[in-house]
């Protein structure tokens, strides 16, 4: 059972100034990127009391005339076994006709697919943190962990590269690639990354957009 943070979240900054609630998954984090809003809160304290799917979708059904999209969070929600994404997602499907939207760190490619494929949500938005299409493990390896909070396997990285082209590939008008102004990464950093999306975006024949989000230090 995936257990839900007992606070649905109101936002009008995530979507296209949209009336967005955000529910936020108590599934951890398998990484700490610099100035996460949400691990203290959700990922490293304990939550003995909780939401679980069906509570999420008695809130979400008592306040969706109010929304335009639905947004799951975390931590990282991909995290969570596929049987118990499914199980949730259906349910949630079966509740709202609103946009279900998953922000994903991008480490779990085949599950992100998986979802996509079965229509079990109507897009994603993809972290891009780093330019993991052309970094390496060990000679980026001081960058990677100021960023993620980790070393990172070759294996990981080459997981976000396959989520990041499967962000683009299956995007049907509401996925997003984002990234974080850091201090410590070049501005050139952003402008490679734009040209890897906008190329993706010909490869595909799509128009997702890559969003550089202000670095915030959080108070």
């Amino acid at each position: 059972m995936i257990k839900y943070y007992n606070k649905i979240t109101w936002s009008i900054s995530e979507i296209n100034s949209s009336a967005t609630m955000l529910v936020h998954a108590l599934s951890g984090c398998n990484l700490h990127c610099a100035g996460c809003f949400n691990y203290d809160l959700l990922v490293a304290s304990k939550h003995d009391a909780f939401f679980t799917m069906k509570d999420v979708c008695k809130a979400v059904s008592s306040m969706a005339e109010l929304a335009e999209y639905v947004v799951i969070s975390g931590g990282e929600y991909l995290l969570s076994p596929i049987e118990e994404l499914v199980y949730d997602l259906t349910l949630l499907r079966e509740t709202t006709t609103l946009p279900i939207i998953v922000y994903t760190n991008g480490t779990n490619p085949e599950k992100l697919q998986y979802l996509f494929e079965n229509n079990l949500i109507s897009g994603a938005h993809t972290d891009l943190k780093l330019p993991f299409y052309e970094l390496e493990q060990f000679t980026d390896a001081d960058i990677i962990y100021d960023t993620v909070g980790k070393k990172l396997t070759s294996e990981e990285i080459d997981n976000i590269r396959t989520s990041i082209i499967s962000t683009v590939q299956y995007d049907m008008g509401l996925n997003q690639i984002r990234s974080v102004k850091y201090p410590w990464i070049d501005s050139s950093v952003f402008e490679e990354n734009s040209q890897y999306i906008s190329t993706l975006n010909k490869r595909f024949n799509k128009n997702t957009p890559y969003i550089v989000n202000n670095f915030i230090v959080p108070q």
